[in-house]
């Protein structure tokens, strides 16, 4: 019994590990084609609503498995703007993850998508535990983690947002939450 035990704990963690490193080398390809892409690069009407939509209802399932909240709001009609639907999915995804894996059990992740004059703003905001605010610039660097996180990460996601934005002109934010509790993020990108 005590070895099967063992046996299954070891595979779990072997698993574990697997996991862990198929999302780093998956997020390291992503970045290098982020970089690889030209100072220009072509870019044609997309609908970031769309997209989102798209990304909260893949992820939806890991939230389900936390029991947490996960919504989306956006205006009607479409949310078009000049960009790569593949590096705004990639963005989207990231963002998204994050505020599912660091938001706990029973918690509650906020989507929305809001005209904001000649920007689209793009706000996920949770009821996780946040960045303190000394570390919020930093969480943009590569490998970068704040400390005292449980959950296993690389540290590339959000530079791997941050190069999307740099290629979509875009700007973000981040901020304490709703009730002073979580993380706010805001994203602001150009309208078509």
């Amino acid at each position: 019994k005590r070895q099967d035990d063992e046996r299954t704990e070891a595979q779990t963690s072997l698993l574990r590990g697997i996991d862990r490193l198929s999302r780093t080398v998956t997020q390291m390809l992503q970045l290098a084609r982020l970089e690889q892409a030209p100072e220009a690069p072509t870019l044609v009407s997309v609908d970031l609503k769309e997209i989102v939509a798209a990304e909260v209802a893949d992820l939806a399932p890991g939230a389900l498995a936390k029991n947490q909240e996960l919504g989306l709001d956006a205006p009607d009609g479409s949310c078009v703007l000049q960009g790569r639907g593949d590096a705004l999915a990639v963005m989207s995804r990231n963002l998204l993850d994050n505020a599912i894996r660091y938001t706990p059990q029973g918690g509650r992740i906020d989507v929305s998508i809001q005209d904001d004059g000649p920007h689209w703003l793009l706000v996920i905001e949770d009821n996780g535990p946040g960045i303190p605010e000394a570390l919020r610039q930093r969480v943009w660097e590569r490998f970068f983690r704040p400390p005292g996180l449980d959950e296993p990460g690389s540290g590339l996601g959000l530079s791997i947002v941050r190069q999307v934005l740099d290629l979509h002109r875009g700007k973000a934010s981040l901020a304490r939450g709703a009730e002073g509790r979580g993380l706010r993020v805001e994203i602001r990108l150009p309208r078509a």
